[in-house]
């Protein structure tokens, strides 16, 4: 297949969920979608990223299956970099007296008592907040003109520093735009990258807005590297490639959506189940996810502070797939609270050397998947068999049995959680179980289950790439 040019087959249609670790990609002849809306893709691939290039892997299914004529992408990649340094050449153009705002206004931590408490390191570099002596009123009413003297001097400094993107940040824009956007032109002008989001009306708080812009002008560079590596995948040939954002609309050039394109597999999962279901309980192979169809929340929670996206009311459960298994304080094997990761990856891929829950569901339920390795499975056995030796009340046990005793403990505290978040509530939740370990985990959270009814997705594995399709198809 090497050096073969792919062919361009109208009648397909792609749609491709980009995770941290994981990538789906589905394929759906678009005549078999008409007839049947639950149609089964003609291709489906589930991609580890850490042993399968993205862009290489692509572009040997559209060798083997054809190059679709549009390839729908949900994206959560970007999030591979928010716990590195961002922003360091991201310069913000604010109100005169609140350059100051970007830093007194990150979040306290730790967030609870302590005696050294500390300020969240901010998003973009304090030296490169320029201010300017436009004023407008909460009414709306202009107290000061814009001066474009200002601006010439802030451009030939930032020009100087070799500055690229450039936030505009201006008190009350949502009231009266005019100031914000005549900033925004001017810099655009002069080829800067911009980005100017302006707050919902309902907003009472100025900072999750310009958090947003911040954090938007921060991914462009890794968002743009990773839309070419998906285009490069179809070797020049023209397909209509977009993006979905977390309202569900579909961009490519606006980079002003990028922060909420993070989110936008909760919005398409939340449409498939809207008229089915109170909740959806998540357990994908990355994440485990309550999230509502009835609610919707108007900012991300991130460790920076509220950014301004507006999304369906998601919860992200304590028990993950990527937990630690480690000896209890009190005796016996349980599930800690750090998370590791899937690089270098669970010990059944054959690379890690701590078990996780995942590794655990595979002993249990033998999940067939393709980066799994019989000496990653014998060391997993051998590791958990030798700290259970050295815990009295579980030297007898084989390695089966703790196995399905981690299960057990999984599932309790899963549907303990979920239990939790709809305390609340006076009515009895429905909540649908979906995701690609929904199916196995499903008979032990239907017996205990305790906080309404609990359905089972018939479609776990492949929802998020049906829901993708159906979601699409409704807007297009």
């Amino acid at each position: 297949m090497a050096g073969q040019k792919a062919k361009k087959v109208t009648q397909l249609k792609a749609f491709l969920q980009v995770g941290v670790s994981f990538s789906q990609i589905s394929i759906f002849d678009e005549e078999q979608s008409k007839k049947n809306q639950n149609a089964e893709p003609v291709r489906f691939d589930l991609l580890y990223l850490p042993q399968e290039a993205l862009s290489a892997s692509l572009r040997k299914i559209w060798q083997e299956v054809g190059v679709p004529e549009r390839l729908i992408v949900t994206s959560r990649f970007m999030e591979k970099i928010l716990d590195a340094k961002l922003g360091g050449t991201v310069a913000q153009v604010v109100t005169a007296g609140f350059e100051t705002w970007p830093i007194l206004r990150q979040p306290v931590l730790p967030d609870y008592f302590d005696l050294k408490p500390h300020r969240q390191a901010p998003l973009a570099s304090k030296d490169l907040v320029f201010g300017l002596s436009e004023r407008v009123g909460a009414d709306g009413k202009v107290l000061k003109a814009l001066d474009m003297s200002e601006l010439e001097f802030i451009n030939s400094k930032l020009k100087l520093m070799g500055v690229k993107r450039v936030c505009v940040n201006l008190l009350f824009s949502q009231i009266y735009p005019e100031h914000q956007k005549r900033v925004a032109d001017f810099f655009r002008q002069q080829d800067f990258e911009v980005f100017a989001f302006e707050r919902h009306n309902e907003s009472c708080d100025e900072m999750p807005a310009w958090r947003k812009n911040v954090i938007n002008a921060c991914l462009s560079g890794v968002f743009s590297e990773h839309a070419e590596e998906i285009l490069r995948s179809f070797d020049g040939q023209p397909v209509d490639l977009q993006f979905l954002d977390h309202r569900g609309q579909l961009f490519f050039a606006d980079k002003n959506q990028i922060a909420g394109s993070l989110f936008s597999w909760l919005e398409i999962l939340k449409g498939d189940f809207e008229n089915e279901a109170d909740e959806i309980l998540h357990l994908g192979l990355e994440t485990w996810t309550l999230l509502s169809t009835r609610e919707r929340s108007l900012h991300w929670e991130s460790s920076w502070g509220r950014i301004e996206v507006d999304t369906p009311k998601m919860i992200r459960l304590k028990t993950q797939p990527t937990l630690e298994i480690s000896p209890g304080a009190w005796g016996g094997l349980h599930l800690s609270t750090e998370e590791l990761s899937y690089e270098p990856g669970p010990m059944c891929f054959g690379r890690a050397q701590k078990p996780m829950v995942i590794d655990v569901l595979n002993e249990t339920f033998n999940l067939k998947l393709k980066p799994i390795q019989p000496q990653g499975i014998r060391r997993l056995q051998d590791q958990l068999t030798a700290l259970a030796k050295n815990i009295p009340e579980l030297s007898d046990h084989n390695f089966q049995s703790l196995s399905q005793a981690l299960c057990q403990q999984i599932a309790q505290r899963i549907a303990m959680e979920a239990h939790f978040h709809q305390m609340h509530y006076k009515k009895s939740r429905k909540t649908v179980l979906t995701g690609h370990l929904a199916p196995e985990l499903f008979p032990i959270l239907k017996k205990i289950w305790a906080s309404g009814e609990l359905l089972l997705d018939p479609r776990s594995k492949d929802r998020l790439s049906l829901a993708l399709k159906n979601h699409t198809e409704r807007i297009l």
